[in-house]
């Protein structure tokens, strides 16, 4: 589909192929087919697709959150199904920050709660739009910041907390201290489809400025 006009709209295309739109006002595509918005908010961040396209995960931001971006808002983290029009709010605080969110290949989710929960920090994995969620965070010997694949197989994810890097291997539960750590720094973690590196990038504001840095890291465990 072309789209020959657009009006502050962003489009999302899941990995089936699937464009959800998230505008402020409409799309209208070269064959005069209007395309609705599924939401309407201030900001809109959309984050990511389930890896069988049936769930879309994006965050919603205030008119007040919106004007002070750069102090890093958390935002409302939202779930739709595309099939259904079911949509829902996550059951826990997850703010938008330092890679808070990522997707098992079942549809599950493995994400940490922020500073607004109850108990922040926490580690979950359960399933978008139900009450089928664990706490893991017995697992882990500090509080978690940020979570980001290890292996494109959802075998192994990288953590991180105040103390460095963890490997984690939700199959038997298991935890091993990575070797490589970036000291006082909190940030989004990317790895890489050969699972050899993983990038941190950190985001510091400061008299209403704000710098970026990022570091790439060989893997590996004590």
């Amino acid at each position: 589909m072309t789209i020959t006009r657009s009006l502050r709209a962003t489009g999302v295309v899941s990995p089936a192929g699937q464009l959800m739109t998230m505008p402020t006002s409409r799309l209208i595509a070269a064959n005069h087919v209007v395309l609705t918005p599924i939401i309407t908010s201030p900001t809109i961040v959309p984050y990511s697709w389930s890896p069988d396209s049936n769930m879309l995960a994006y965050w919603t931001f205030t008119a007040a959150e919106a004007k002070e971006w750069f102090k890093r808002p958390p935002g409302t983290l939202h779930f739709l199904n595309p099939h259904t029009g079911r949509a829902c709010i996550s059951p826990y605080p997850i703010g938008y920050r330092n890679s808070p969110l990522v997707w098992l290949s079942n549809g599950k989710i493995l994400t940490v709660t922020d500073a607004r929960a109850a108990n922040p920090n926490q580690v979950f994995l359960g399933t978008p739009c139900t009450n089928d969620f664990t706490n893991l965070s017995q697992h882990f010997p500090d509080r978690v910041y940020g979570i980001a694949p290890y292996k494109p197989d959802d075998s192994q994810f990288v953590l991180s907390n105040k103390q460095g890097y963890w490997l984690y291997t939700p199959q038997t539960q298991t935890v091993r201290r990575m070797a490589a750590t970036v000291p006082n720094v909190r940030g989004i973690i990317s790895g890489s489809p050969s699972g050899e590196h993983f990038t941190l990038t950190s985001t510091r504001s400061k008299n209403n400025t704000t710098t970026s840095t990022t570091y790439v890291i060989e893997l590996s465990t004590d």
